[in-house]
């Protein structure tokens, strides 16, 4: 088995040197631009079959833009926790951590939601 002093090989067929592979990737772009033209003009479509599956097309595309997106309801508290008034928010302090980075923040919150992040100075 010999070893070309190649930087980059696509398989083991190229790293051995194999004879098939060689021969398929002299060929994998052709030189005559007369083949390619012979082999992809084989098919034969006509105006009815592009037509129909336009059509196809533009109605499945039409029929998936036309979906209803779900509603997504909010739903009151059974129980309303005693610390909650609607309202009147909440301040926490806490910290945002990305990687080595961290920054404090303090988060406003209503309802138990946060509603708005920002830089905590103090």
């Amino acid at each position: 088995m010999e070893f070309d002093n190649q930087a980059i090989w696509i398989g083991v067929e190229d790293l051995t040197s194999d004879k098939k592979f060689i021969e398929q990737a002299q060929q994998e772009f052709p030189t005559n631009i007369n083949d390619v033209v012979k082999e992809e003009s084989n098919f034969t479509a006509n105006r009815r079959d592009f037509l129909k599956y336009l059509g196809f097309g533009v109605g499945a595309a039409t029929v998936a833009a036309s979906c209803e997106i779900p509603v997504k309801r909010a739903i009151p508290y059974v129980i309303k926790p005693d610390t909650i008034v609607p309202g009147v928010a909440n301040y926490y302090a806490s910290s945002f951590v990305n990687g080595n980075d961290y920054v404090s923040i303090l988060v406003k919150t209503k309802e138990g939601r946060p509603i708005k992040i920002e830089g905590n100075s103090l």
